[in-house]
C-alpha cells in the first residue's frame, strides 16, 4: 500500500483551558502517539521501504526510528538490523525485535560508535548474502526518502489555524520534513525547532550559522535527541527557513511530560522526547503570549519505569 494509505492521521487534541491558563490564543497538541509503532518515524521509515529494492535494511536508531523500520520493513518483506546503544529504552529494543528485527548494540559510554557498527553489520550480511545487493544504510534523518516521509504530518496541519507550531529536534528529520510542506503549501504558520539544553548542537548551528556536532552522545533524558548533530540534508532545510531553536532543560522536559498526561482526559502519555515541545511552552511562555500554537508531541515510547519515576518525581 502507499505511505498515505498506510499511515495513520495525526491526532488532535485542543487545550483551550491551559491555553487560557498561559496566555495563549489558542493551543493543540499534535500527536504521534497513535501513529503506528507510537512516533512519527514510521512516516520516514515506510516511505524508506517502499523507495529501495535491497532485500535488507540497517539503520542505527535508539529505538523509535529502529522499531518503525523494522515494522516496515516486516511490511515490504525485507530484512532488517538494527544498530542500537546498550542504554536504549528496554520497550523500544523489545519492539523493534517484536516486528522480526536483529538488534546489534553498540555501547555508546565506551566510546563505541553507531556508525562503526552500520558498518560492520553491512560487512557480514554482504559476506553472508554475496548474490544479493549489499542492505540499504537507513538514516534515521539525513535521508530524502525520510524527510518526504515526514513531510506527510506537514500536509495535514499545513492550514491549520496557528501562528506557531513547536518541533523536537533530534536529527532533525521532522522539522525539515514539515518545514518542506509548510513551503509546498505555502503555509504562513512558524517552524520552531526544541532540544535538551545538554544536546544542543541544532541551536549552537543555528547561531553559528554552520553545522556544530558532539564527539560522544549526551545523556539527556530525551533519548530521541541524543544525535550528535543534525543531518546535512535536514541542516540546508532549517537553517535557512526556521524560525528558531529553543533549548529546554531537563526540569522542563520533564514537567512537559507531567503536564501532558495531566492536561489530557486520555492521560495521554508520551516519551520524554515528545514532551520537549510543551516543555519548551513552559519555559518561554512570554514569547507565546496571544498566539496560537501547536506543539507536536513525536512519540510515546518510553519505559515504564522511566515514566513513573518522572510522574511521581523521583527520577
Amino acid at each position: 500500500m502507499s505511505l498515505k494509505e498506510t499511515i495513520k492521521p495525526t491526532t488532535l487534541i485542543p487545550l483551550p483551558k491551559y491555553a487560557a491558563k498561559l496566555g495563549l490564543k489558542s493551543l493543540v497538541l499534535i500527536s504521534e502517539v497513535n501513529q503506528l509503532t507510537h512516533s512519527f518515524k514510521f512516516r520516514a521509515a515506510y516511505n524508506v521501504c517502499l523507495n529501495i529494492k535491497n532485500n535488507s535494511v540497517i539503520a542505527a536508531s535508539s529505538g523509535n526510528f529502529g522499531q518503525a523500520l523494522a515494522l516496515a520493513a516486516k511490511m515490504t518483506n525485507k530484512r532488517c538490523h538494527i544498530i542500537m546503544p546498550s542504554t536504549s529504552a528496554l520497550c523500544k529494543v523489545k519492539a523493534v525485535r517484536s516486528h522480526g528485527a536483529t538488534v546489534v548494540f553498540v555501547d555508546t559510554t565506551k566510546g563505541e560508535s553507531r556508525a562503526q557498527g552500520v558498518k560492520n553489520t553491512i560487512k557480514q550480511q554482504t559476506l553472508k548474502y554475496p548474490n544479493e545487493q549489499p542492505p540499504y544504510h537507513a538514516s534515521a534523518f539525513d535521508s530524502d526518502y525520510v524527510i518526504q516521509g515526514n513531510s506527510t504530518l506537514g500536509d495535514e496541519i499545513h492550514d491549520m489555524d496557528l501562528d506557531y507550531v513547536l518541533v523536537p529536534i533530534g536529527g532533525g528529520g521532522l522539522s525539515s520534513g514539515i518545514i518542506l510542506s509548510f513551503l509546498k503549501h505555502k503555509s504562513s504558520i512558524k517552524v520552531i525547532g526544541v532540544e535538551p539544553q545538554l544536546a544542543n548542537d541544532a541551536s549552537q548551528s543555528f547561531k553559528a550559522g554552520k553545522l556544530i556536532g558532539f564527539k560522544t552522545e549526551v545523556q539527556t533524558i530525551a533519548d530521541g535527541a541524543r544525535t550528535l548533530r543534525l543531518g546535512q540534508r535536514n541542516w540546508e532545510i532549517i537553517r535557512d527557513n526556521i524560525k528558531d531553536i529553543l533549548e529546554v532543560d531537563e526540569a522542563h522536559i520533564r514537567s512537559g511530560l507531567r503536564t501532558i498526561a495531566a492536561e489530557t482526559k486520555d492521560n495521554h502519555r508520551v516519551e520524554p522526547t515528545g514532551a520537549l515541545s510543551v516543555g519548551a511552552l513552559q519555559a518561554y511562555t512570554n514569547m507565546f503570549k496571544g498566539k496560537r500554537v501547536g506543539c507536536v508531541l513525536s512519540g510515546g515510547n518510553v519505559d515504564d519505569s522511566v515514566y513513573d519515576s518522572i510522574m511521581k518525581g523521583t527520577d
